[in-house]
């Protein structure tokens, strides 16, 4: 069975953002085949769409990033393999 690695080349957004460039920073690597750097990759799962890897320095979220990984939770589930950083909840109120 072959690995599949996505990387995100920091070097290169740091790079496109002080030269005004759109150099493509996400990085695909398989064990069997060639690396492939692109800006923008569609995740499938047995052919069906579940998500995406976006790279986006004109439109960086909210909180600013230019990288993100968009899911379908109807489609995927994200299970925390370690304990959370935040254990109370962002909407409730201080007593």
């Amino acid at each position: 069975m072959s690995s599949l690695v996505l990387h995100v080349n920091q070097n290169t957004i740091k790079q496109n953002l002080k030269h005004h460039k759109t150099d493509p920073p996400l990085i695909i690597r398989r064990s069997d085949r060639d690396t492939t750097y692109c800006n923008h990759a569609t995740i499938l799962v047995d052919g069906k769409k579940v998500g995406e890897f976006i790279y986006s320095p004109d439109k960086p979220l909210s909180c600013g990033a230019r990288v993100y990984i968009s899911l379908d939770p109807s489609l995927v589930q994200v299970i925390p393999t370690a304990p959370p950083i935040v254990t109370e909840s962002l909407t409730s109120s201080p007593n």
